[in-house]
């Protein structure tokens, strides 16, 4: 049986492979008659068509960033007022270190005070101390703000007098109308967008193939703009080998010398200046290559044909069960451990099931237990910090409704004073109790987490409205104070502690929020010592 069955597959395969060999023959005699001057007027009128649209892609990408731009350097001028005006200190004591502080938090390059004269009398650059609003072209376009502070002044983006740096500055009053603040910004993201639009950077877009090169030419004075061989830049059409602009017929082939090789040179015109596509004619008439690229492709095609019949032909069966188990196994590997192998054709294959899933199941218990471990804290039974980000994550990636959401936290007061007083055991009660109080704050969904020592996080969103949400935090603070609660062996205390909280709508930026209301709750912490 078994000889007979090798017989039937060798002649089947000789009539597979002699098959092949007929069709990949026949493959390389038409392909030697393949029109390839279509195929690379295609491949022209393609690139043609790539670098119109990179150009009026980039134009708006331009006219988008610029205004963004504009924007971002008027409203940081306006944060950057509030601030100097809500810390008059700065200003008074002329503590320059502060004003580049606040530059930087605010990613600025230059702050500048004026008075109410228009003559600069602070800033982060004390060489300009003494200009006015009088002092040259630039500074003067800021004059209207002397006699009308509703104005709000942005400038285009223009070399500074005093340096010739590329800045681009904008102005407003503060807030009291005691001083006019200017700031400066340095460019760097429009300057990338304008440069996007040099054809060098173009070119260096486009994907060429060996022999191919494109040439970017000014119709009026006939000289080469930009090409893929820089050498080629500043030549006239001349000099290059084109023929007169005058006698090139626009998306239709001619062959020419350029730079003395043979090429083939398809031309048209995108927004106002002729690109030019040239092949060299050597590579693009290469029958060899040709002949021994589809040969290889022939051979190649007949080998993917073999194994696929062999494979069709023999033990099918098997291949089969092996592909059911592989799909399953790969379900599990990629985290589906509800996947349940089911392969019941032979009594191997059935054992081997019975086994997989078994060890899945193992598998399956151990990781739900390292994951409640590793993701809890073990005092207050919260989650830690590492088991917070991950529900954020999974809140994120789920795409749960966040509504109005805050991010609070919290850091319980005295809780020195409790271990020193009553002991260690009573201080992780007084822990336990603040995690109790946070984490029956929300009415919605909530995550709260001890992050570490005496430092919580709680997490609340889901809330429909602002107020609704104001109203779980104005419930918090009333709780911050004045509740009693039994630690151990009857010891009642009051439990108390510090908040902070961050605010957002909809989106989640954990590490800014995080940020902001850590500095509040130490504020928090600060005013409530303060008060006592």
């Amino acid at each position: 049986m078994i000889p007979h069955l090798r017989k039937r597959v060798f002649k089947y395969l000789i009539t597979i492979v002699i098959a092949m060999m007929v069709i990949t023959m026949i493959c390389m005699l038409a392909l030697q008659f393949r029109n390839v001057t279509v195929r690379r007027a295609e491949d022209a009128q393609a690139a043609f068509e790539q670098v119109g649209n990179i150009l009026s892609q980039n134009e708006e990408d331009l006219e988008e960033i610029s205004r963004d731009y504009s924007r971002s350097c008027l409203a940081n001028a306006e944060t950057v007022a509030y601030i100097l005006q809500s810390m008059p200190e700065i200003l008074e004591k002329e503590d320059i270190e502060e004003l580049f502080r606040i530059a930087e938090m605010v990613e600025i390059n230059e702050i500048h005070i004026f008075n109410k004269e228009g003559v600069i009398i602070f800033g982060t650059q004390p060489q300009y101390y003494g200009y006015s609003v009088d002092d040259g072209e630039q500074i003067s376009f800021f004059k209207p703000m002397v006699t009308d502070k509703t104005l709000k002044l942005v400038q285009g983006i223009e070399k500074n007098t005093a340096e010739g740096k590329l800045v681009q500055y904008s102005a407003v009053w503060s807030p009291d109308g005691e001083f006019i603040l200017q700031i400066g910004m340095y460019p760097e993201a429009v300057l990338r967008a304008r440069a996007k639009n040099e054809l060098s950077y173009i070119f260096s877009l486009l994907k060429t193939n060996y022999g191919v090169d494109f040439f970017a030419i000014d119709p009026e004075s006939q000289t080469i703009l930009g090409c893929t061989n820089t050498s080629m830049n500043n030549r006239t059409m001349e000099r290059a080998g084109f023929p007169a602009y005058e006698d090139i017929r626009l998306n239709a082939g001619f062959f020419a010398e350029v730079d003395g090789v043979p090429s083939y040179v398809i031309c048209s015109e995108v927004q106002n200046t002729m690109i030019a596509y040239v092949v060299n004619r050597s590579v693009m008439f290469a029958p060899v290559m040709s002949s021994c690229l589809w040969f290889a492709l022939g051979l190649l095609a007949v080998a993917a044909m073999v194994l696929v019949a062999v494979s069709n032909y023999m033990e099918r069966a098997v291949i089969h069960n092996i592909f059911l188990i592989n799909e399953s196994l790969r379900k599990i590997t990629d985290g589906d451990l509800t996947t349940e192998v089911k392969v019941n054709d032979y009594q191997e294959f059935e054992e081997l099931s019975t086994h997989i899933n078994e060890m899945v199941s193992s598998l399956t218990a151990s990781r739900k237990q390292i994951e409640k471990e590793r993701d809890m804290d073990l005092l207050t039974g919260l989650l830690n910090r590492r088991g917070l980000e991950r529900r954020l994550d999974e809140v994120l990636a789920k795409g749960e409704f966040v509504g109005y959401c805050a991010l609070i936290m919290a850091d319980a007061d005295g809780l020195k004073k409790i271990n020193d007083t009553y002991g260690h055991n009573c201080g992780d009660a007084y822990l336990n109790r603040i995690a109790e109080t946070l984490n029956s704050a929300g009415v919605r969904k909530s995550l709260c987490s001890r992050t570490g020592g005496d430092e919580f996080v709680l997490f609340l969103y889901g809330y429909e409205s602002e107020n609704l949400l104001d109203g779980v935090l104005e419930n918090l603070r009333l709780r911050q104070n004045g509740h009693l609660s039994e630690l151990e062996n009857g010891v009642m205390v009051e439990l108390e502690f510090s908040i902070g909280f961050y605010k957002a709508k909809d989106s989640i930026n954990y590490r800014q929020m995080y940020r902001e209301a850590d500095e509040r709750m130490y504020e928090n912490k600060r005013y409530r010592k303060g008060s006592r």
